[in-house]
C-alpha cells in the first residue's frame, strides 16, 4: 500500500519537469514567448543591432559628404577662372661661394581652357603663327601656299595665296602698322600683307655665292627693324621695312668642313640678336652639336657659347 501510495507522488513531481522541457523546444520553433527571464536579454541584443547600425551609417554618411566635397573642390579647380596659386618647391641651388643650399623658384598653377580651330582642308602645313593687336592669329599653309588669318573670336579662317609660292611660307611677323610679314623659303623672298589693301609685297633676298638665301625665321626689333636667317646661306640678315634695304652677315661655322645653318632667332629689347645655328655634316646627317650665338646690333656676329655637345 505504501509503495502504491508513493508512485502517483513520484509522478506528479516529474511532470512539471516533462511539461517544461517540452515547452522550451516548442518555443525554439514557434517563436517569441512571454518569458520575464529572456526579455533583458533580447532588448541587450536588439540595442547592440541598433548602434552598429547607426554607426554604419554615420560612417557612410562621413564618407559621401567628404567624397562630394573632393568632387566640387576638383570641379571648381577646374572650370572656374580662380587665381594662380604658388606652391614652393623642394629644389634648391648650391651657392657658388659657400655651397649654401639656397631656394630657387616657385611653382604657379592655373587652370586652362583649350580650344581647337579647324582649318578648311587637310595636310596644308601650318607653320609658325603670329598674333596681331586685335588678337587675330596669321599662319602660314605651307602645302597650300597661302597666308592665313583666323579670327580667334568667331573661329572664321580666311586665306590669300602668296605671290610665285613653292611650299615655303615657313614664319610669320606683325608689325606695329598691323602688316603680316612672312618668309618664303622656297621661291627665296620677305613677303608684307596689307590687310586693309590686301595687297602683297615682296622683298626678293638674292643670292651668296651661287646659293639662295632660303629665309627661315624672322622678328622685328625695338627700332622696326625686321631681323631673319638664312640657312641656306648660312647668314642672318636685316630688312629695312622703310627703304627695302638688306643686309646679311656670315655666321662662324662650328667647324672644319661644317658649313653653318642658322635657323631661329629672337631679339632683345636693347638690340641683341640671338639664334640658334645647327650645324650638318658633309654626309648630310644632322649632328649633334648646336651652337647658340649672338650678334651686336652695330658688329659682327660672334660666337657667344656653345652647348648641347
Amino acid at each position: 500500500m505504501t509503495s502504491k501510495s508513493r508512485t502517483p507522488e513520484t509522478t506528479r513531481q516529474h511532470q512539471p519537469a516533462t511539461e517544461h522541457e517540452e515547452y522550451e523546444a516548442a518555443s525554439s520553433s514557434i517563436g517569441p514567448v512571454p518569458q520575464m527571464n529572456q526579455r533583458p536579454t533580447r532588448r541587450a541584443t536588439r540595442r547592440k543591432r541598433d548602434a552598429w547600425l547607426l554607426l554604419i551609417a554615420l560612417l557612410l554618411g562621413i564618407g559621401t559628404i567628404m567624397t562630394l566635397s573632393y568632387g566640387g573642390a576638383q570641379h571648381a579647380g577646374h572650370g572656374s577662372g580662380t587665381l594662380p596659386k604658388a606652391f614652393p618647391t623642394a629644389a634648391t641651388t648650391a651657392s657658388a661661394t659657400g655651397g649654401t643650399p639656397v631656394p630657387t623658384a616657385r611653382v604657379l598653377t592655373r587652370a586652362a581652357q583649350a580650344h581647337l580651330y579647324p582649318f578648311p582642308g587637310s595636310n596644308i602645313g601650318l607653320m609658325q603663327p603670329a598674333v596681331d593687336a586685335r588678337g587675330e592669329v596669321w599662319v602660314g599653309e605651307m602645302y597650300a601656299n597661302r597666308l592665313a588669318r583666323l579670327d580667334s573670336h568667331t573661329g572664321v579662317v580666311t586665306a590669300w595665296k602668296a605671290p610665285n609660292g613653292k611650299n615655303g611660307i615657313m614664319t610669320t611677323a606683325i608689325d606695329a602698322q598691323g602688316n603680316a610679314w612672312f618668309v618664303e623659303q622656297g621661291a627665296n623672298y620677305i613677303g608684307r600683307f596689307d590687310p586693309v589693301q590686301q595687297v602683297f609685297r615682296i622683298f626678293p633676298l638674292g643670292a651668296v655665292q651661287d646659293r639662295p638665301m632660303g629665309p627661315q625665321a624672322l622678328q622685328f626689333d625695338a627700332k622696326g627693324l625686321l631681323w631673319f636667317t638664312a640657312a641656306a646661306a648660312g647668314r642672318i640678315g636685316r630688312l629695312d621695312p622703310a627703304t627695302g634695304r638688306v643686309q646679311t652677315w656670315p655666321v662662324p661655322r662650328p667647324g672644319a668642313g661644317v658649313p653653318s645653318a642658322p635657323f631661329s632667332l629672337t631679339v632683345t629689347l636693347d638690340g641683341q640678336v640671338w639664334f640658334r645655328s645647327t650645324a650638318w655634316r658633309t654626309s648630310r646627317r644632322r649632328s649633334s652639336r648646336w651652337r647658340t650665338t649672338r650678334r651686336d646690333a652695330s658688329g659682327l656676329p660672334k660666337l657667344c657659347r656653345a652647348g648641347l655637345a
